[in-house]
């Protein structure tokens, strides 16, 4: 039940789309900032710009070095180019996953809902609870839907919290399908711009692999390639083109190796990240939450699960295509929907009751037990 004049229908957003075709922001206007950057954390800050210059730094090495003197053919010129978009996507999903709200949900809530929760939140402040006790009130006015007793009700955004939304202390927001704070992109991984983060984490692993193999078969074959690929250049070519001589410079030789031990690294980096986002994939919850049902899971005859009923190609579909089938827009740096609005299924839906006087009641009740 909800309150009085709201019907569960309309007090939020199901999976079968919006309610009501009015507008849902109000003119108070909690509308989303237009640009969204996380100035707060220093780490995320370093993290983030050493992405960049590490990035920048290997693409500078492997063009100058290998890729652009081997293009002497339309096959080497389109083995750069494939080489230079990977990293292209690589960046603009770095870019996009960082400057992206993650998915407030203050911003992105529907407002009739989350006057609806406010409205239970103050109505259990003025039988005498706490701001910390109200949020996470579960007695007979509020119950959640397979959530343990947490914060259903966020008191320093003051936003309603579904089920799957955490506050994040850097970005100092509630966000929706929150999975982590990521310090790599400086930023949230949450409802928004999940799908940058897949992309950003897959494509970095791809870089990684290519330019290991690239830089170590230079390294393993410098005399023999430079010889063959000598003896093939006419002097009007050699002459027009300005070649570096990898092979006669041991700091390039250096530097390329450098570059690929930290190629390594960062593939051995980006595969535990794959593994934690196929966990995501698999099990419906991100990081938090798989803290969380730890915590869960050691108290006897505890409920609390956060599996969602969702394949791993469905979960797939979602966040990566909105839902839609399978193509190759499903690999590039744009939106897979409408992100104006969040959905909030009803399994993960407070439901109000109007039971004026029971939430002190109980709380009297619990008192005098103790």
């Amino acid at each position: 039940m909800v309150p009085a004049g709201l019907s569960q229908a309309t007090a939020y957003r199901g999976k079968s789309g919006p309610t009501t075709s009015r507008s849902i922001w109000t003119a108070d206007s909690r509308a989303e900032p237009r640009c969204w950057f996380v100035w707060r954390d220093p780490c995320g800050l370093f993290c983030a710009v050493l992405a960049h210059v590490f990035t920048l730094g290997v693409a500078t090495t492997v063009n100058t070095y290998i890729l652009l003197p081997d293009c002497v053919s339309a096959l080497s010129w389109l083995k750069a180019a494939a080489y230079n978009s990977v990293l292209f996507l690589l960046l603009t999903c770095h870019v996009l996953c960082m400057c992206t709200n993650p998915g407030t949900a203050r911003h992105f809530l529907e407002q009739e809902l989350q006057d609806v929760m406010r409205a239970e939140f103050n109505r259990l402040r003025s039988e005498g609870l706490s701001a910390v006790e109200a949020a996470r009130w579960r007695g007979p006015g509020v119950e959640v839907f397979g959530a343990p007793p947490r914060k259903w009700w966020c008191t320093s955004c003051d936003s309603f919290r579904p089920k799957y939304t955490h506050h994040c202390n850097s970005c100092r927001a509630c966000v929706l399908e929150m999975d982590h704070h990521c310090p790599w992109v400086n930023n949230c991984v949450g409802w928004r711009n999940h799908k940058y983060f897949l992309l950003f984490v897959g494509y970095t692993w791809l870089a990684c692999m290519w330019t290991m193999a690239i830089l170590a078969s230079a390294l393993m074959q410098l005399q023999e390639a430079t010889i063959a690929l000598a003896s093939e250049w006419d002097p009007a070519t050699e002459a027009s083109i300005t070649r570096p001589a990898l092979h006669s410079s041991t700091t390039a030789q250096l530097w390329c190796l450098v570059c690929c031990v930290v190629c390594f690294l960062f593939a051995l980096l980006t595969s535990v990240m794959c593994c934690d986002q196929w966990e995501y994939l698999s099990q419906g919850h991100g990081v938090v939450d798989k803290k969380l049902m730890a915590k869960q899971e050691a108290v006897p005859g505890s409920p609390f699960t956060t599996r969602r009923r969702q394949s791993i190609s469905q979960r797939l579909a979602q966040v990566l295509g909105g839902g839609r089938d399978f193509g190759l827009w499903w690999f590039l740096p744009i939106a897979p929907g409408s992100m104006d609005l969040a959905v909030v299924p009803q399994e993960e839906l407070v439901l109000v009751q109007c039971n004026g006087g029971q939430a002190s009641q109980q709380k009297s009740a619990q008192r005098s037990e103790e």
